[in-house]
């Protein structure tokens, strides 16, 4: 009976957390951005630093805007983050995104300069 009880008990308190609006606040994602191809822990800081933390973000984003905001933001961007982000999305490493499409980063990223 007293087993019964305490599962019954855990099991309230489980519901009572999973349906509370601080569950979100305490909860780490289940994948982070550096679980991506392309995105290591610096690459993910700086994404996060402008408010880029999951997959659908960066989807969002894309990887020009996140590429100009970065460098706005003062952090030292390079093509290759472009590449890097653009193959992330793509899931692919960034050595093997086709050349039209480094060609199209390349050119958003210089009109940006301008």
């Amino acid at each position: 009976m007293c087993a019964v009880v305490i599962v019954l008990f855990v099991f309230v308190i489980r519901l009572d957390y999973t349906t509370s609006p601080l569950r979100n606040r305490f909860v780490m994602p289940v994948s982070t951005l550096s679980s991506l191809k392309n995105i290591g822990p610096k690459s993910e800081q700086w994404l996060n630093h402008i408010g880029i933390y999951t997959l659908d973000d960066l989807k969002h984003m894309g990887a020009v805007d996140c590429c100009i905001i970065l460098k706005a933001q003062g952090f030292p961007v390079s093509l290759n983050l472009a590449y890097a982000i653009e193959g992330a999305l793509r899931n692919i490493h960034w050595t093997a995104l086709p050349d039209h499409i480094k060609q199209q980063l390349r050119q958003a990223l210089e009109k940006d300069h301008d």
